[in-house]
């Protein structure tokens, strides 16, 4: 009994880290979307039907301004998340999924990393999990 107890509230205590390194990821998103040398866009998708947000996503463009902080969120989260990392033509992509009981996140990471300095471009993608 004490036995399942403590794996009980060690699983519960695992359970809120798995989404720590996408809220820091979140959060650079949402602050750099407020400060110059960035662009940012956001799309909302709704169900025609229903009128019920289907996915939401987030596109982040920074120019001239360091994404050193970006790239070491994304290589955090890659240690706990199913992750892709790509390189073609001196562009770097990192891709996270996280997949979730109420939403799917991806989180995607383009940027060039002899150049951290040149900036870089972030999307989040958000498609919530809908019970017909």
């Amino acid at each position: 009994m004490r036995n399942a107890t403590i794996a009980i509230l060690l699983l519960m205590l695992a359970l809120p880290l798995t989404g720590m390194a996408q809220n820091s990821i979140d959060e650079l998103v949402d602050h750099y979307s407020t400060i110059g040398m960035s662009t940012f866009t956001s799309t909302v998708v709704r169900d025609p039907s229903t009128r019920q947000v289907t996915k939401v996503v987030k596109t982040l463009k920074i120019d001239g301004t360091s994404i050193s902080k970006f790239v070491k969120a994304f290589e955090q989260e890659a240690k706990t998340c199913d992750t892709h990392t790509s390189v073609e033509g001196g562009t770097k992509t990192i891709v996270i999924t996280s997949p979730g009981t109420t939403e799917n996140r991806i989180y995607m990471l383009k940027y060039n990393p002899q150049q951290h300095v040149a900036g870089g471009k972030t999307t989040i993608i958000i498609k919530y999990n809908r019970k017909p």
